[in-house]
């Protein structure tokens, strides 16, 4: 029997989180760093410095909640397998958000919350940039003499989404789904006194390139969120 290729992710693009005041959660997101991308009234799409079109959407509803994640694609072909094989998944169409492309939305098979895969969209100017400090070492020296260094005051500048996660109800199931389905590999992975596997922290298997330690890490629990 010939093994199912995996859909290959090339890094987190944003999540989707529903927020009963949003006018409250509007005000914490900017607080936080963000800056709007885009204000539809009971949607708020809001972006870092970088060149992702958001990577937070806020969404007015009725509780408090987790709402997904996207990941992105390598190919159109990858949206093409995941929208044949992944659970409930919806065919491969244009996506509404900042930045356009392609989306297919699925559902987690074991919690039921939405995850979405995206291609081809638009890449946005950065705003913004962090400071690079000058560092003086013991016998090298990168500042001048009575130069010094201050941050400037205000809401640090976000750049991008590093990682998510989540509780779900069970690991194993979990861990099987994300690991066979995807290029995810475990980066640690986290046992308890009964000797079983509870959390794992996942990082993208791009071969030799360089990637975070960890993009997605989910443990168990009663309830996902």
């Amino acid at each position: 029997m010939t093994e199912q290729p995996k859909i290959k992710l090339v890094r987190i693009a944003h999540v989707y989180y529903t927020h009963k005041d949003l006018a409250v959660a509007r005000e914490f997101l900017i607080d936080f760093g963000f800056t709007i991308a885009s204000d539809e009234g009971n949607t708020i799409y809001f972006r870092g410095y970088g060149t992702e079109p958001f990577v937070y959407c806020a969404q007015l509803g009725s509780e408090n909640c987790f709402a997904g994640a996207a990941f992105v694609v390598e190919s159109l072909a990858d949206l093409d397998l995941a929208a044949a094989t992944l659970p409930r998944a919806t065919p491969v169409h244009d996506s509404p958000a900042p930045g356009g492309g392609k989306r297919v939305t699925f559902y987690d098979p074991v919690d039921g919350f939405p995850m979405h895969l995206v291609y081809g969209q638009t890449p946005v100017e950065k705003n913004s940039s962090f400071p690079e400090l000058d560092y003086n070492f013991p016998e090298m020296k990168h500042r001048s003499v009575n130069h010094t260094q201050r941050f400037k005051k205000g809401q640090a500048p976000v750049h991008k989404l590093g990682h998510f996660g989540c509780c779900v109800t069970d690991f194993a199931k979990a861990f099987e789904f994300y690991t066979t389905k995807f290029n995810l590999k475990p980066s640690d992975i986290i046992y308890g006194q009964d000797g079983k596997d509870h959390s794992v922290f996942l990082h993208l298997d791009r071969g030799m390139e360089a990637v975070d330690h960890h993009t997605f890490f989910f443990f168990e629990g009663e309830s996902f969120s």
